[in-house]
C-alpha cells in the first residue's frame, strides 16, 4: 500500500497568481506548477515535475 500526501500552495502577488500540486505516487512526487502572468497580455507558464522519493520520505 502507497501513502499518498496532496498539497495545495497559493502564492497571490500583485499581478501574479502561483499554483502548485504535489502528489505522491507509486514512489514518485508529482509536482504541477501553474503561473499567471496579468502583465499587458495575460500570459501562464505550467511545469509538471517527477521526482523519486528519498527512502526516508518513502514510509509517510
Amino acid at each position: 500500500m502507497v501513502a499518498e500526501a496532496t498539497d495545495y500552495t497559493i502564492n497571490v502577488m500583485h499581478s501574479e497568481l502561483f499554483l502548485k500540486f504535489r502528489k505522491e505516487l507509486e514512489g514518485l512526487r508529482v509536482d504541477i506548477n501553474l503561473e499567471f502572468f496579468n502583465y499587458e497580455v495575460n500570459d501562464y507558464e505550467a511545469k509538471l515535475v517527477l521526482k523519486p522519493l528519498s527512502t526516508d520520505r518513502s514510509n509517510i
